[in-house]
């Protein structure tokens, strides 16, 4: 009994603040740690925007014109982090053909799409997958029934990539071998919402350096009012 009270004793000469403070600083460290993890997992996934042509181009090496023309197909994705710099890029192109080639154009034409490329910077790679899937998806949205792409026989990483996918490998025709998947038999989920393209930035229209559109629009009538004062 003693000790228990010379317990209670000591306990109560304990500055409260120190205590609180102690438990401050627990659950501040604890939620510190959440945040820094829950930042690195905001990432987003969004349809390509013609603006995004330069950093993609440059993210897969290829021509801007090229890219920009694969961006018209409007199922292009892109993955960005919170402050919108692009992490991954999949690139698919689309196409006309018609349903039965015995029976030609009367028969009817189909829009189906190409997997041209997926590349990502060295913090996007754990993004690819799902990038490709949005892309995928968009394909599927637009309305084509099939994917295809086209890799070198050599390339085994893209290969196991695309059949990771969900396409499958025909025939190497020299150092080609053509993939094809049906888009409504394989799962092209990205488990992300696909966000809309940014629109285009206007630019202000500007008379005499500072002046507004308005002024522009006031200096012929300001214009007449002078010559039939005169």
């Amino acid at each position: 009994i003693a000790r228990d009270v010379m317990a209670l004793l000591l306990l109560s000469l304990l500055p409260q603040s120190s205590v609180a403070l102690a438990h401050a600083g627990t659950r501040a460290s604890a939620f510190g740690l959440r945040s820094s993890v829950s930042m690195a997992d905001v990432w987003e996934l969004r349809q390509a925007a013609s603006q995004d042509a330069a950093k993609v181009a440059e993210i897969s090496k290829l021509p801007s014109a090229v890219v920009s023309s694969f961006i018209g197909s409007k199922a292009c994705c892109v993955a960005t982090n919170v402050d919108g710099d692009i992490l991954a890029a999949a690139l698919v192109n689309t196409f006309k053909r018609v349903k039965d080639k015995s029976l030609g154009i009367s028969g009817g034409v189909e829009t189906n799409g190409e997997l041209m490329k997926v590349a990502a910077v060295p913090a996007g790679k754990q993004y690819t997958a799902q990038t490709a899937k949005g892309a995928l998806k968009l394909l599927k949205t637009i309305g084509c029934a099939e994917v295809c792409a086209s890799v070198s026989a050599s390339d085994a990483d893209t290969i196991a990539f695309y059949t990771s996918l969900g396409l499958e490998a025909g025939a190497a025709v020299g150092d080609v071998v053509t993939m094809r998947a049906n888009l409504f038999a394989i799962n092209t989920d990205p488990k992300k919402k696909i966000g809309d393209p940014p629109q285009p930035r206007k630019a202000a229209v500007a008379v005499g350096g500072d002046a507004p559109q308005e002024a522009a629009e006031a200096a012929p009538a300001e214009a007449e009012a002078e010559a039939s004062v005169a």
